[in-house]
């Protein structure tokens, strides 16, 4: 089964931390480390490289691309959906560069071409910031909502930044993939009318299951859908259940999703090494995955079902929108 997780930190994580970039030595204190990828079965992750400032990303994005050429037997970097299918056959973990934010593009779209020429497939419009040379005008807000303060977010917010109404076209014409995760809903709106084509929203739950603002509403969900787009279903316990976060409430989310829109439009978003120092993922680890589509399957959803949700629907997003 190919397994891809659209979300991980750990780069980031490491550099704040002044940590080990080397994802071959086995770090505990960590969520994520090579042979608990591959205890899990993990055959490609989208890394998070980008944030902050140009520098700062370049060092991530550094780190990210020596995994693949000082451990080319266990990393592959991935360009397209192709190297995603040989990282499989060979049993090499698939690294995806993403761009959790554009401000490291300080405002510049020859910025953005340079980071697609070094092989980054995935741009975020924001990581709730705003505007900081960013792409999102009003900064997106955190914590728990109600539906109506959701409906008037829509209306009140700032979404894309003049640079930001630049750079969503320039993104699809170079066959980046848009990435919607933390973008306020001003944001979230007009990327959707704007974009040509089908971005992604790669890290958060179903507002219906728990009302947080990084949660999409049932509105959002179906318009993501019926753009061809994809939601990763986050493993944060704020995001799946405040107070009883559980493998099986994490099902719920995401048979809420597939309830909705149909299981082509759900898959993993884990967020491992980005959640904080004092949380523990839900499941904890890569090594623990394995744990959630015992659960799906519990549930009711068949093989083909659990296949297409754990990597098949983020292949074929790559396939459609990189190549």
């Amino acid at each position: 089964m190919i397994i891809i997780d659209a979300h991980n930190d750990t780069f980031d994580r490491r550099l704040g931390r002044a940590e080990t970039f080397d994802l071959t030595v086995d770090m505990p204190h960590l969520d994520t480390d090579l042979a608990r990828l591959k205890a899990g079965g993990v055959t490609a992750q989208f890394h998070q490289v980008g944030m902050h400032t140009l520098v700062y990303a370049l060092k991530l994005l550094d780190a990210a691309r020596r995994m693949c050429t000082d451990y080319p037997q266990h990393f592959r970097w991935v360009s397209t959906a192709a190297d995603i299918e040989q990282a499989q056959a060979e049993g090499q973990v698939g690294i995806v560069g993403q761009l959790e934010s554009c401000t490291c593009l300080e405002g510049e779209l020859s910025t953005l071409r340079m980071f697609r020429r070094l092989g980054v497939i995935v741009a975020g419009v924001t990581h709730g910031e705003a505007p900081d040379h960013g792409l999102q005008a009003d900064k997106s807000p955190w914590g728990s909502c109600t539906l109506a303060d959701r409906e008037a977010a829509r209306r009140i917010f700032q979404g894309l930044t003049p640079f930001g109404r630049e750079a969503i076209p320039e993104i699809n014409r170079l066959r980046m993939i848009v990435d919607l995760a933390h973008a306020n809903d001003a944001a979230f709106w007009q990327v959707l009318e704007f974009s040509e084509t089908p971005p992604i929203f790669s890290h958060g739950n179903a507002f219906a299951q728990c009302p947080n603002w990084r949660n999409l509403t049932d509105e959002q969900i179906t318009a993501l859908a019926e753009k061809g787009g994809v939601m990763g279903v986050a493993f944060y316990r704020r995001f799946i259940d405040p107070d009883e976060a559980t493998v099986e409430r994490l099902v719920d989310h995401v048979e809420h999703i597939v309830n909705l829109v149909g299981i082509e439009h759900v898959g993993i978003g884990a967020d491992w090494d980005g959640l904080g120092d004092d949380e523990v993922a839900i499941p904890k680890d890569p090594a623990h995955l394995h744990e959630l589509p015992e659960a799906m399957e519990r549930r009711g959803f068949n093989r083909a079902e659990i296949a297409a949700f754990m990597g098949l629907n983020w292949l074929r997003m790559i396939r459609e929108v990189v190549g």
